[in-house]
This record gives C-alpha cells, structure tokens and sequence, in this order.
C-alpha cells in the first residue's frame, strides 16, 4: 500500500480518451500501454496519432495489445506504431513454438497506461470507439492516478514486456520516485496465472465476508465460483444490503445465460439485483462499507479469477468510496431492479437452457 497519491474516476468514456491524448501529448521521456483492445476506429486513431506524434518528438513508446482481443485488428494497428518508431507487441500470441502461450483461453485482458512513470490509467476501458459494432454503448470507469501507485502499474507492465520481449525495462528513469500531495493511499493487485496466490477473487470473498453494512458489485459477466457465490449470500442473511449491478444486455449470449442461472438463489438470499438498461455497462467495481473499493479490469467470473491477467486498484480513501457510490447510483438509476417473484415465474425454457449454460461456467 502506498500513501500520498491523486485519485481521479473517469466515468465518462471521451473524458477518458481525452485525458489519455492530452497526457501522452504532454509526455517526456516515454509512454507504456497495455489494453485487451485496440481498434481500427476514430478511438483507436486517436491514440495512435497521439502516440506516433509522442514517437516523433523523441518520447520512448512501448504498447502491448492482447492477441486474440485485437486478433482482428492487432495487423494493422501494431504495422502503424512500427512504422511509426513505436515498439509495439502482441500480448500472449497463441503459438506451439512459445510454451507460454499455447493455451489460447489465457488473456491478458489488463488495460493500463503509464505516462513518464508518473501518471497512470487503470480501468475497464478499451482503446475502442464507445459505440460498438453492434451498436451498444459501453459505460467504462477509468481511475487516473498521479503519485506513488504509478510505479506499480509501470512494474505490471515491464513484467508483462519482458514476458513477451525478454527486454527488461530497467533503467532509472522508468521509475522516479517523487514525494506527491495526494491523500489517497492505494495498492495495485495484479492476478492472474502467474500469481497463484493474489487472486483477485479470495480478495472480494474476503471483503464481503468481512462486510459490516454494504457491498456493491459492478461487472458486465458476473459467473461467480462457490466462494464468491456463498459469500454473497451469507453476507445478506445477515443483514448486510448487498446489491449487484448487472448488464441487462450481453455481449456474450452463452455468457448470459449462465449468468442468469444464479439470480434465483441470490434473489432468495435478499441480494438486490440492478440490471442496467442504458447499453452495455461494462465498467467493474466493488465498494465495501463505503470504504474500500476496487476498479480494473477484473470481472467476476470464474475466466478473470483463474485465467486472465488482471490489474486492480484497491482504494482505502474513504472520499474515493464516497465518489465511486455517485457513480454507482447513476448507474443504478439508469437500471431495472429485479422482481423474484417476476423472475422465478420465467418460462422453464429458460430456465432450461441457463442451467445448461451454467455447466460452463469453468469456461466463461
């Protein structure tokens, strides 16, 4: 955990590409980027100009963009930063002839950014136009930090580079360590395989067990494990309001449907269900007794917990609890609260057929 860092949520998706432009256009000495994501659209554009502009006047530049996120872009856009004198690279490229990324079920869905070692970016958010193909429009939340916690996104990072590159980003002046005025006091937890024991999931089952008063979880794909699962509930029994805000649209079909085979035991249980109807609410958060929250990229299903590589911010301002629960009541503003008896009356079709989704769930 480290003290004196600025904390700023970016809950509107262009306020957060237009930070990220003004900051690598002010940048110095190097700008590193890692997404899941980075499309050939107006967005992706964007960033690249930035970069390619930051490339020019003399700015060190590394991207890492996940193989089979971008697998439809990754060409095209990786072409364009080489060409560019930007060192750009695919994350976990599926291939026989690398034996740490034969398995093509293990992503590094991680989206971070790192501006002179001094600014950082952490959140939900792709380098993707807000609109997407299907015309849904993703709600994000960003965290933008100044301070000390950005040397730990820069370590997320130079592990990630050197899985891929060998090339170690060692030098002095990727990580300066300067004294910062902010109040807030933040640790970044990355998980996934490689680190068997900071899994992000022991870390909310925790907190939830440990909540006194309120739990809020925002996720886009919520499959949880047993763990999760039954904290979730013990935590309502006794008397802790525990709400969930969930995407009433899906992305993923085979997704949705497992994720509705839990709503029946955890209406039972007295979790309130929110389900989202302005788009895809694709942002992920958890906030706990208005105290401590986590942001990042992490969702909560059994893939992030297990598979991919993730990036959390874990947040012990109780002002930035305070900020984040605005966001959460817009959202859930914005949201259909879930009747049991509605729900438990669905057709047995349905039912059905999310019970046989569930049977995936290890998978999603």
């Amino acid at each position: 955990m480290l003290g004196g860092n600025v904390i700023c949520l970016l809950p509107s998706y262009q306020s957060t590409i237009n930070h990220l432009v003004q900051d690598i256009a002010r940048a110095k000495n190097h700008v590193h980027l890692a997404t899941y994501i980075f499309a050939n659209d107006d967005t992706g554009d964007r960033v690249l100009a930035a970069l390619l502009a930051a490339a020019k006047r003399g700015v060190e530049c590394r991207v890492l963009i996940d193989a089979v996120g971008s697998y439809a872009s990754a060409s095209g856009v990786i072409s364009k930063l080489r060409a560019g004198g930007i060192r750009a690279e695919r994350a976990l490229p599926v291939s026989i002839l690398r034996p740490h990324s034969m398995r093509g079920d293990i992503r590094n869905h991680r989206k971070i950014a790192v501006i002179d070692g001094r600014t950082g970016y952490i959140g939900s958010q792709n380098i993707i136009d807000e609109a997407s193909s299907t015309g849904l429009i993703n709600k994000e939340l960003v965290v933008r930090i100044v301070g000390p916690a950005v040397l730990e996104l820069q370590a997320i990072f130079a592990a990630d580079w050197f899985l891929e590159t060998g090339s170690a980003i060692a030098h002095i002046h990727f990580f300066p360590h300067e004294h910062s005025e902010g109040g807030s006091a933040v640790q970044l937890l990355a998980s996934g395989p490689e680190y068997r024991l900071a899994s992000a999931g022991l870390l909310i089952v925790a907190l939830v067990h440990g909540a006194q008063r309120k739990v809020v979880l925002t996720t886009p794909y919520f499959v949880p494990d047993d763990a999760l699962r039954l904290a979730l509930q013990a935590a309502a029994l006794r008397g802790v309001d525990v709400e969930l805000v969930l995407s009433r649209i899906s992305d993923s079909w085979l997704v949705a449907l497992a994720q509705r085979s839990y709503y029946h035991e955890l209406l039972a249980a007295g979790v309130v269900i929110h389900l989202y109807r302005d788009g895809l609410l694709h942002a992920k958060h958890v906030s706990v007794d208005d105290e401590i929250v986590i942001i990042g990229s992490l969702n909560l299903d059994m893939r992030s917990f297990n598979l991919n590589a993730e990036a959390s911010l874990v947040c012990y301002d109780p002002a930035v609890a305070v900020e984040l629960r605005a966001e959460q009541q817009k959202n859930i503003a914005a949201s259909d609260p879930l009747d049991s008896n509605i729900w438990n009356d669905r057709r047995l079709t349905a039912k059905l057929a999310q019970n046989i989704a569930r049977l995936f769930s290890p998978l999603l």
